[in-house]
Formats: C-alpha cells, sequence, structure tokens
C-alpha cells in the first residue's frame, strides 16, 4: 500500500465513525423528544381525567341537591297517585 492508500484507508474510517456517532446522536435526540412527548401526553391525560372527575362530582352534587328540592316540593305539593 502506498502512502495515498492508507490516509484514504484512514479518511474513509474517520468518516464512518463521524457517521456512525452522528447517526448515534440523533437516535438519542429521537429518544429524548420522545419521551418528552410521552411524559406531556401522561400529564394531560392525567389532567383530563382529573377534570372528568371533577366533573363526575359536580354531577353528583347536582343530582344530591336536584333530589332534595324533588322531595321538598313532593312534601309541600303532594303527590299524585295514577
Amino acid at each position: 500500500m502506498n502512502e495515498y492508500s492508507v490516509v484514504m484507508v484512514f479518511v474513509s474510517s474517520i468518516l464512518t465513525l463521524q457517521l456512525k456517532y452522528k447517526i448515534m446522536y440523533e437516535a438519542l435526540e429521537h429518544w429524548k423528544q420522545y419521551k418528552q412527548e410521552k411524559a406531556l401526553q401522561a400529564k394531560i391525560a392525567e389532567e383530563f381525567k382529573l377534570k372528568e372527575t371533577i366533573k363526575l362530582a359536580k354531577k353528583k352534587e347536582w343530582d344530591k341537591e336536584m333530589d332534595k328540592f324533588m322531595n321538598k316540593l313532593a312534601k309541600k305539593n303532594g303527590t299524585t297517585n295514577y
């Protein structure tokens, strides 16, 4: 092998390593972004469940209040038997 061939093999090896490192770096960056998106999705889902729980609790409270009102109205006005 002459000097030119040795240099070309060396340069080729360096370029191959740089390409491998670039691919690894991009894969790691993609993984970080993926993990951040998953964490954000989990947080949104948790908040959505919390909001749904609050809505359900408010609906149950409203149902109780409506039952109290209807019972009070029935006591006041009586009931009709069909």
